[in-house]
Formats: structure tokens, sequence, C-alpha cells
């Protein structure tokens, strides 16, 4: 399946923007967890299409 195709998951795709702005501010997963107050795992879930923020 294509990465960017119309049958990847809202999760598959907001992870993978998460982890873009994650990486453009040079911030690993907890930093980008504290910085909106969430902890390191609800990121590292996120990135992974685990979990989305509104599960929490």
């Amino acid at each position: 399946m294509s990465r960017r195709g119309p049958g990847r998951s809202l999760a598959a795709v907001m992870g993978t923007r998460i982890r873009a702005y994650r990486d453009e501010q040079g911030w690993t997963q907890d930093r980008l967890g504290r910085a909106v107050d969430c902890g390191g795992d609800l990121p590292a879930s996120a990135n992974a299409a685990n979990a989305s923020p509104a599960t929490r």
C-alpha cells in the first residue's frame, strides 16, 4: 500500500506529520510529549499509528 494513498489510515497520516514536525524541531518523542503535557507514550503511539490524540 502506498504511504500516501487513499487507503492509508488517518492515524498513519497524523503519525507521519507528527514525526516530521518533531524532526524539524529536533525533538524526541519525550520532549514533544512534555510540550503537549502528555508524556512520551502518546507521541510514540501516534508515530506508530497505534493511537490518536483523541483517545486520551
